[in-house]
């Protein structure tokens, strides 16, 4: 095994340790510098805990590290009702559900990115928006996940954020930027309609800023009548988040959904962190 993995938030209710799991839903979320898990008590309506690992700096998340934790976490072990698992592939595009052929796939990602012969595709239909997620990711990585968690539906983050900004847009237009370690994913929506959704790979606040403020000339986006929301790793006392204080009038932080329950030791941390991964079920 390559590299070291460890623990940076790991709260559950203890009470469930030892639940029949075929009453979960298990959302798993795999990035660049690790990955990060969510319990779902299907009857209940309620997220009983969440864990996160990350990787040492400078090392990449790999399947060794990840079967690794598999083995040893005891609460990714039973039979689960359902498993969803999305990747922060930035081999993707997005294609109108008329215009979708599933034998063009391969061909669809080949026109936007440089696919290995070792890549699989995905695709991901959109309940939202009439567009079809097309996707890449190495096939090590799926035959890994399906072989531990059979029937896994697998997903594109993006997806479910593109998902989760319509449903939850109050009719107004909105930037969502969701980071994970060294990239930040971006989704714009106006009301019901999806204005654009895009990857960018940063290393300063200075890119970030830059990035954002390109794509809103783009589009000729107000600073000032338009909402930014903020998820993932990100705080407020950031270099970041001063910069981007400074450009755009009205931040906010994701909030998570109030149409389900959530175990207390959840709430120990910045919750916007997880947005994405308490949405993937619920956007499914």
């Amino acid at each position: 095994m390559t590299g070291t993995i460890q623990p940076v938030f790991h709260q559950f209710d203890q009470s469930k340790v030892d639940d029949n799991k075929t009453n979960y839903h298990l959302s798993l979320q795999i990035s660049i510098d690790g990955f990060c898990f969510a319990l779902f008590h299907i009857i209940e309506k309620r997220y009983i805990g969440i864990g996160e690992y990350q990787t040492s700096s400078n090392q990449t998340m790999d399947i060794h590290l990840f079967e690794n934790i598999v083995k040893n976490e005891k609460w990714l072990q039973g039979n689960f009702k359902s498993v969803s698992c999305s990747f922060s592939s930035s081999k993707s595009t997005l294609i109108p559900s008329p215009l979708f052929d599933d034998q063009e796939l391969r061909s669809y990602l080949s026109l936007h990115t440089d696919l290995s012969p070792t890549d699989e595709v995905f695709s991901n239909k959109l309940i939202q928006s009439p567009i079809r997620n097309c996707f890449a990711i190495p096939h090590a990585w799926s035959e890994l996940i399906v072989s531990q968690f059979p029937n896994t539906n697998i997903l594109n983050i993006s997806s479910t954020l593109i998902e989760a900004a319509i449903q939850n847009n109050q009719k107004r237009t909105e930037i969502m930027l969701h980071f994970l370690g060294g990239e930040f994913k971006l989704v714009i929506t106006n009301g019901q309609q999806l204005l654009m959704s895009n990857s960018f790979n940063y290393q300063t606040s200075e890119d970030v800023i830059y990035y954002l403020l390109y794509v809103m000339e783009q589009l000729k986006l107000d600073p000032n009548k338009s909402v930014l929301i903020l998820s993932g790793k990100i705080l407020k006392d950031s270099a970041i988040y001063k910069l981007l204080y400074k450009y755009i009038l009205t931040i906010e932080f994701a909030d998570l959904p109030h149409s389900v329950e959530y175990a207390k030791p959840i709430m120990q941390t910045e919750t916007h962190r997880y947005y994405p991964l308490i949405q993937q079920y619920l956007c499914e």
